[in-house]
């Protein structure tokens, strides 16, 4: 796995594998091995990788700059009004982020929502 993965999850067509990150590789317990290829003939996984500020999109640059002066604030006296105006734009940031996160994710329903995923399974193998 690459140096800025932060987590690895394999998504719903390969969960059943079991597989798990030791270090930064991913492990086969039932076979107790780091060669995957050799008994899972291939596997999908969800990853979560650090950016650079300067790399994150814009929402992202957004949301953190907006969480950071919140937290800030919260560890010192402020007045009460500039918090709930600091706590607002975070979730004003959090919801664009969210957004902007939705009209990129490629998933459907079929893939996210489980009634949807076995009822796309029975049609498959009737």
């Amino acid at each position: 796995m690459p140096v800025n993965c932060l987590k690895i999850d394999t998504t719903r067509h390969s969960s059943s594998y079991g597989l798990v990150q030791r270090g930064r590789k991913l492990y086969d317990p039932e076979h107790s091995t780091f060669n995957i290829g050799q008994y899972k003939p291939s596997v999908t996984v969800r990853m979560v990788v650090a950016l650079d500020f300067e790399d994150m999109p814009q929402s992202g640059r957004n949301y953190a700059t907006a969480r950071a002066a919140r937290t800030f604030g919260a560890g010192r006296t402020v007045n009460p009004t500039i918090m709930r105006f600091l706590e607002g734009q975070e979730v004003i940031a959090l919801v664009d982020l969210e957004e902007a996160e939705d009209e990129v994710d490629d998933t459907t329903l079929v893939e996210t929502n489980g009634y949807f995923y076995r009822m796309h399974r029975r049609r498959r193998f009737v």
